[in-house]
C-alpha cells in the first residue's frame, strides 16, 4: 500500500484542481453570449410585447433559431433567427395561406425546425370568415407558409369548403 504524507496529497489534490479549473476556462474563452432578441424589440413591422416570454422550438447546426413569443397587441409571432437576424414568419392579423392569421394567434407545440431550417406548426387561421385550424409548413430560405393539412382538406391535398370531420370508419376527412 502506498502511502502520502499530508503535504504529498495536497499537492496532489491542488495539481487536479488547477487542471479541472484550467481547461473549462479554456474552453469558454472560444465562445461569446449575445442576445438575439428581447422583449420590446421591433421585428419586421411587429412589436414584441415589453414583457413577452420566449418559447424556443427548434435550434439547428446552421445557427437557425424558431421560437414564438406575444407582440404588442396580444397576438403571437413565430419567429425565425438565421445567423443572429430575426424574421416574422407568422404574425397575429398577417397574411396566411388563403386567409389571415386571427388576431388571438397562438401556436401549439412543438414548433420544430429540421436541420434545413424548413418548420412544421399548428395554429389556427381565418378562412373565408370561419376560424379553422391548420398546420403549416416553412420551408427556408425564401420562408413561404404553405398548407400541409386544415379544415375541409381532402387526403390529395385539394381544398373542400365546409367544415372537416373524420369518420371513425374511414381513414378519409370529409366536409359536412
Amino acid at each position: 500500500m502506498i502511502s502520502f504524507r499530508p503535504y504529498q496529497r495536497l499537492s496532489a489534490i491542488g495539481v487536479v484542481l488547477a487542471c479541472a479549473m484550467g481547461g473549462p476556462r479554456l474552453a469558454w474563452a472560444e465562445y461569446q453570449i449575445q442576445p438575439l432578441i428581447r422583449s420590446g424589440d421591433a421585428v419586421g413591422g411587429a412589436k414584441i410585447g415589453s414583457q413577452a416570454p420566449f418559447f424556443v422550438g427548434s435550434l439547428n447546426d446552421r445557427s437557425q433559431l424558431i421560437l414564438n413569443t406575444t407582440d404588442a397587441k396580444g397576438g403571437q409571432l413565430l419567429i425565425q433567427i438565421t445567423n443572429g437576424k430575426p424574421v416574422v414568419i407568422a404574425g397575429a392579423g398577417g397574411a396566411a395561406p388563403g386567409g389571415t392569421w386571427p388576431q388571438n394567434l397562438f401556436f401549439w407545440s412543438p414548433v420544430s425546425m429540421n436541420q434545413a431550417g424548413e418548420a412544421v406548426f399548428g395554429a389556427p387561421v381565418t378562412v373565408a370568415g370561419l376560424q379553422q385550424v391548420g398546420t403549416f409548413r416553412v420551408t427556408y430560405p425564401s420562408r413561404p407558409v404553405s398548407v400541409v393539412a386544415q379544415n375541409g382538406m381532402s387526403i390529395d391535398g385539394s381544398l373542400r369548403s365546409g367544415r372537416a370531420a373524420l369518420r371513425a370508419r374511414s381513414s378519409t376527412i370529409t366536409a359536412r
